[in-house]
């Protein structure tokens, strides 16, 4: 464990209660160590990143001690050997590695297999559910969600069977309800696995921001928590667009309606994006345009692609090239770029003749196109690349920490509450 202490006991000093700090993993040689964000060096140069899907990255050692950075709930996940364990920031052992797997700490407890057998443990590493054959899900509300041979059920967080496990199919609880499957249709209990809303629906998702979609007779619908239906149950496809908006979709065209079942966008376009700053990116035949949540037409349909609206200016491509236009559909600047890319604090990348540069929502260029790879802002601070070296550079495209790496990944921050 003396490596993964020594990692421990660097992090201990980026925590000061309440403060944000911001550190970025470097690259010289094939190893690659931390710096911060004024350039020194807080770990050595003798690690290798591993990527996953589930794990941004974790430095990991020849001896396969890895520390899984994903601080949460007080402690770092970390596997020694192919086992599981946790240590907090002084570097103390808490939960020694014991587990064939483990998730993260969420609201102070975490799911882990002993390779044939799941269980519930709290921070201090006790079994507050201990281990069982049956296959434990994922908790919330005070209920956990397992499933035994092939029924869903819930334990308290003591690891009593609150819920017997009798529905086929079950997602976690959320604002006191549960969406399960009961003998063929799908409907929803309380905590208590009264029935709030009655297995009557052919499929049906989580209620958010107080409605649900469902599907009935082949159709789909919204309903609120009374179950009455806000929008009838008539379209081949919904998804929630958010802000009381849902995208649907009817004989294979797309469009809007609101929680009050107003259609606000007909449904006459092929494909259509997310409302971004009160806009979509609609698609009509074989061109994009965009329109405002009136339905009045922002973009024309000239485009072979509109993004969503970001820091009120919308990416657009045509004939080959890249611009930016305003809300009301006007260009901002007179270029057209190679290739483009969306607004990250106030800043957009452009590519002009082989090199990138930034510009402002206004059109300006405020950083001249001199960098082989820039990444965007992130806290002030973007990666840029100059020949094959990569270093950081401010919003006035300066290098704040010189071009000396091989590679770079961007500053993240962690905050200790």
């Amino acid at each position: 464990m003396k490596y993964l202490f020594l990692i421990i006991c660097l992090l201990i000093t980026f925590y000061v209660s309440g403060q944000d700090y911001r550190y970025a993993f470097v690259k010289k040689g094939d190893k690659w160590g931390l710096i911060d964000c004024e350039g020194n060096t807080v770990l050595n140069y003798e690690y290798d990143i591993k990527f996953t899907p589930a794990v941004a990255f974790a430095p990991y050692y020849n001896d396969s001690k890895t520390l899984i950075f994903d601080y949460s709930d007080g402690l770092f996940k970390y596997r020694d050997w192919n086992e599981y364990g946790f240590v907090n920031l002084e570097g103390k052992d808490v939960i020694p590695h014991q587990f064939k797997d483990a998730t993260s700490f969420k609201n102070g407890y975490s799911i882990v297999s002993s390779g044939t057998y799941n269980g519930l443990i709290n921070k201090e590493g006790k079994l507050v559910i201990d281990y069982t054959i049956d296959e434990i899900k994922e908790f919330s509300e005070g209920r956990t969600l397992f499933k035994k041979r092939s029924g869903y059920g819930f334990f308290d967080m003591e690891g009593n069977i609150v819920i017997q496990p009798v529905y086929k199919d079950a997602i976690v609880f959320k604002d006191g309800l549960s969406c399960v499957k009961y003998k063929g249709g799908y409907g929803y209990i309380n905590r208590n696995g009264e029935w709030v809303i009655q297995p009557e629906y052919d499929r049906a998702k989580e209620f958010t921001d107080q409605y649900a979609i469902v599907k009935k007779d082949g159709l789909w619908g919204v309903i609120n928590r009374e179950e009455k239906f806000v929008i009838q149950p008539s379209y081949n496809k919904i998804e929630y667009d958010g802000n009381g908006i849902f995208k649907v979709m009817q004989n294979g065209l797309c469009g809007f309606l609101n929680a009050q079942g107003k259609l606000i966008i007909p449904c006459a376009y092929e494909n259509v994006g997310k409302f971004s700053e009160g806009i979509v990116a609609v698609k009509r035949i074989s061109n994009w345009g965009a329109i405002d949540v009136e339905g009045n037409m922002v973009l024309d349909f000239i485009y072979d692609h509109v993004s969503d609206c970001k820091d009120g200016v919308i990416r657009v491509k045509i004939n080959d090239k890249w611009r930016y236009m305003n809300a009301e559909g006007n260009y901002i600047n007179n270029y057209a770029y190679e290739r483009a890319f969306d607004f990250s604090e106030g800043l957009a990348k452009v590519l002009i003749i082989d090199y990138y540069g930034y510009i402002n929502t206004a059109g300006e260029l405020i950083i001249d196109p001199i960098f082989k790879n820039t990444h965007d802002f992130h806290n002030g601070l973007a990666c840029a690349r100059i020949g094959d070296d990569w270093g950081f550079i401010n919003k006035e495209g300066i290098f704040v920490i010189q071009p000396i790496f091989v590679n770079v990944m961007d500053f993240f921050g962690i905050n200790e509450q």
